[in-house]
């Protein structure tokens, strides 16, 4: 069963508000991203046709090369849309299910190409424009503070749906 929306809006505000409310110091940094991912995760609608089946965990996908490898570690296996979240490799190996969702540096999106635009693909990352116009969710330090922005385009690519919610939360919106 889906968490109602007020506890799962709280737990984001609060994630986010120390995304960009708080400094981040450079050791939390990478727990931080892993959680935002997490709670990005509870807010966006797959199609029907990407959704995992009855019993099937929904896969997040982070490069074995990626820094924030560890803290993305800790995700594996906690609740998510009833059901739980399972960590893969980016690239799914042949044979591994498809990712539902991504997090990718710079180096991964220009490796990934239209792989990164796969329908059902939430694809986020935390890479410097313009390398991270592929992602739907750009993660964004701002100084200190870490929050996110909004790629429009890629969302509608992988026939997304964003919640109204996540959306007022983005410090930006790319139409």
């Amino acid at each position: 069963m889906r968490p109602g929306p007020l506890p799962v809006l709280r737990c984001l505000a609060a994630a986010l508000a120390l995304c960009v409310g708080a400094p981040v110091r450079a050791a939390d940094e990478a727990e931080l991203k892993a959680a935002i991912v997490y709670k990005l995760m509870l807010f966006v609608d797959w199609p029907a046709a990407a959704q995992p089946p009855p019993g099937a965990p929904w896969v997040l996908c982070v490069a074995p090369s990626n820094p924030a490898l560890s803290a993305f570690r800790g995700l594996n296996g906690r609740p998510l849309n009833d059901a739980t979240l399972r960590l893969q490799a980016w690239p799914p190996a042949p044979g591994e299910p498809a990712c539902h969702a991504a997090f990718l540096g710079a180096a991964e999106l220009a490796a990934a190409g239209e792989r990164a635009a796969a329908p059902g693909l939430l694809v986020v990352s935390d890479a410097p424009e313009p390398a991270s116009a592929a992602a739907a969710i750009v993660l964004q330090r701002n100084g200190p503070k870490l929050g996110f922005g909004v790629h429009m385009a890629p969302v509608r690519r992988a026939r997304l749906q964003l919640s109204a919610k996540l959306l007022r939360l983005a410090r930006e919106i790319d139409e």
